[in-house]
């Protein structure tokens, strides 16, 4: 068996995710509330009552891609939806990669666009840093982009797992300055106050990536979307599977952007915490580094990253340890009052 399986797969150890055995879970960048269990339960049954389980999904996810071009001010047509957006990256590499074709990314950044690239026979180049801020070397980016005729650019604004907002202006420079396909992962945008919608008007090579696992509180039915130009979602619609998205995660994603003003109130309430974590956390300048972030979570950097993590081990909190790409960094979701408060006691315990 194993000399038939693709040469790159011999051996290969695949990402598996630890098992939820934690009292405060911090380290996967998802709303700390779950959204649609504070909907009257009315809404419950007739979401239940609405769905024909023995039947197949409505396959190109109409009505759902309506109501959220409807939400975002685009035309249906400028919308596909996937299973999250990991299936909408897997799409786009579908489409564009051709063997050993080139794809880049700042890095640090999210680990799916070199998974994917990779998987998809393609070559992925990280452009490292400028410094320990980890602002991105656009200048490199753009050098190494047409040294080697990089076919998709992956820009993720805030940018995980540093919080990086990139300015619109740095990526109208990018796109008018290479030539391959340029994608914006705004997967959490809505903690941010900017947008880049408006780049899809202004060049056809502009693909935006947009999720409901973060703000949404929609981890667990995973839809996500890529909004374009007619044409792109057109090809994009060519290597969409059918049936892609199941008919209770399309009816859930419908019923909270119908419900948006509790996403609303919601988003509000996470970017206060957010406010509170970082004010918290910079008690600890000195023996920690705080990154400014425009996300949900914050990043921080510490040669005390041992000693962190066996005190929240030990109180069963989960937070998000970097690995050996930043070995002393640690992303931390934000979440609820009480759970910061449990975080911030375990940090006071160890830095103080």
């Amino acid at each position: 068996m194993n000399e038939l399986i693709r040469a790159m797969f011999r051996g290969y150890v695949p990402y598996k995710v630890s098992p939820q055995e934690y009292d405060v879970i911090l380290n996967a960048n998802e709303n700390p509330v779950n959204l649609i269990g504070t909907l009257p339960m009315q809404d419950h049954m007739e979401l239940l009552e609405a769905i024909s389980f023995n039947r197949y999904p409505e396959s190109d996810n109409t009505q759902l891609r309506e109501t959220y071009a409807s939400y975002i001010g685009r035309k249906p047509e400028e919308v596909i939806a996937g299973v999250g957006s990991d299936e909408i990256i897997r799409m786009i590499a579908d489409l564009f990669l051709e063997n050993n074709d080139v794809v880049l990314a700042p890095t640090p950044t999210f680990s799916m666009y070199q998974t994917v690239t990779e998987f998809s026979k393609g070559v992925f180049i990280g452009i490292p840093p400028l410094d320990d801020s980890f602002a991105p070397d656009i200048n490199q980016l753009i050098k190494t982009a047409n040294d080697y005729r990089a076919k998709v650019i992956f820009i993720c604004t805030p940018n995980n797992p540093t919080g990086y907002l990139w300015n619109q202006d740095d990526i109208k420079h990018i796109i008018d300055s290479t030539s391959g396909m340029v994608v914006i992962d705004e997967a959490y945008i809505d903690f941010s106050e900017e947008t880049n919608l408006n780049l899809i008007d202004y060049s056809k090579r502009v693909i935006i990536l947009r999720t409901l696992s973060k703000a949404f509180a929609l981890a667990g039915a995973r839809v996500g979307f890529a909004i374009a130009d007619e044409e792109t979602i057109g090809y994009l619609s060519m290597v969409k599977i059918p049936y892609n998205l199941n008919t209770y995660s399309q009816k859930a994603a419908e019923l909270l952007l119908k419900n948006y003003s509790i996403v609303k109130q919601q988003i509000k309430a996470i970017k206060q915490q957010r406010d509170v974590l970082l004010h918290a956390l910079h008690q600890f300048d000195g023996k920690i580094r705080v990154y400014p972030t425009s996300a949900n979570f914050v990043l921080i950097t510490t040669d005390l990253i041992g000693q962190i993590r066996d005190a929240a081990e030990a109180k069963k909190i989960s937070l998000r340890y970097m690995g050996s790409e930043m070995p002393n960094a640690i992303r931390i979701s934000v979440g609820t009052e009480q759970e910061n408060q449990a975080l911030m006691q375990v940090l006071s315990e160890v830095l103080s």
